[in-house]
């Protein structure tokens, strides 16, 4: 930002002896230049964001609640798949519903920061969230349609592992 250049006048108090003299003699004013072609007034109004950044955060908050959503899907349904798959009677359900739950964010910690990283620095960031909303739709889609406890763990792990959104999104707002 370029700096102001300011002219400096003596302050006089009103009321004071030297407001008599100083009002006889002709006091410069203070002037302010500021290197740009813009008049002073547009540079001191508050200008609103431009419809391109209210744009981009609109769809960036819809990307974060859609995988927000496909990561806590699972919470309320998690006990009921575990009575379904694991047909055992000593079966403790919290133990396999923690496995079912913490399946995506586990994959989301081991691959959320340097691969996908690596991949919005290369291809873009859109490119990345594109990715990333597309993969973990269709691998949450295919949890419904597996029949096998494991099966669904390890489609929540991957769904975790293409599931960069809130560290790409923080990238590019």
């Amino acid at each position: 930002m370029a700096r102001p250049v300011v002219g400096r006048s003596a302050p006089v108090c009103p009321g004071s002896e030297d407001s008599q003299e100083a009002a006889d003699v002709e006091q410069p004013s203070v002037t302010v230049s500021f290197p740009t072609d813009q008049p002073q007034e547009a540079l001191l109004l508050h200008h609103p964001p431009s419809e391109k950044w209210l744009r981009y955060s609109v769809y960036l908050s819809g990307i974060v609640c859609f995988q927000t959503c496909m990561a806590n899907l699972l919470v309320t349904a998690a006990p009921y798949m575990v009575k379904e798959f694991v047909k055992n009677e000593n079966t403790s359900i919290g133990y396999y519903a923690g496995f079912l739950l913490s399946a995506f964010f586990c994959g989301r910690a081991v691959t959320t920061t340097y691969p996908w990283g690596w991949v919005a620095d290369t291809s873009g960031r859109k490119v990345c969230l594109f990715i990333a909303v597309v993969t973990t739709g269709v691998l949450t889609g295919l949890v419904g349609l597996t029949r096998n406890f494991w099966m669904v763990v390890f489609l929540r792990f991957l769904a975790g592992c293409f599931s960069p959104t809130l560290s790409v999104a923080r990238a590019l707002a």
